[in-house]
């Protein structure tokens, strides 16, 4: 268990294909090992030891000053950027170390769904081409 919470002004809903369900607060709450990943895809962050969500009280007070929420959540959107990046090229050359010539399309792409059941978390198209290009011009 790792304990996370939502740097936004807002809970971050977790629905896990299985069904299972929970909600990330901002306040950091244990979160069980099976929504870990999930949660951090959308953008929960693990809390340091005495942490109370302050990212949370850094965007209330930007507001107040008239500041955008969306100018101080935006280093945290560019680093959830950056680790899904880099989880989904991690994918990718799994992929290509593998012999499983299922996992990519007859167009030499990689599978959509077979990324996502590697990653742990919904991944969209153009992430995945994104990444591809990259995983692929180092080859």
């Amino acid at each position: 268990m790792k304990k996370l919470f939502s740097p936004f002004q807002r809970v971050i809903p977790i629905a896990l294909t299985s069904g299972h369900t929970f909600v990330v607060t901002q306040e950091p709450v244990e979160v069980p090992d099976m929504y870990v990943a999930e949660a951090v895809a959308r953008g929960a962050v693990e809390a340091q030891d005495g942490e109370q969500s302050a990212p949370v009280v850094q965007a209330a007070a930007a507001q107040e000053e008239g500041l955008t929420t969306q100018a101080t959540a935006g280093p945290v959107a560019e680093e959830l950027s950056l680790l899904r990046a880099a989880k989904i090229a991690q994918a990718l050359n799994g992929m290509l170390d593998g012999a499983n010539e299922a996992d990519f399309t007859e167009g030499g792409k990689p599978q959509l769904a077979r990324v996502k059941a590697l990653v742990g978390f919904a991944v969209t198209r153009a992430e995945v081409d994104a990444a591809w290009a990259e995983v692929s011009a180092a080859v």
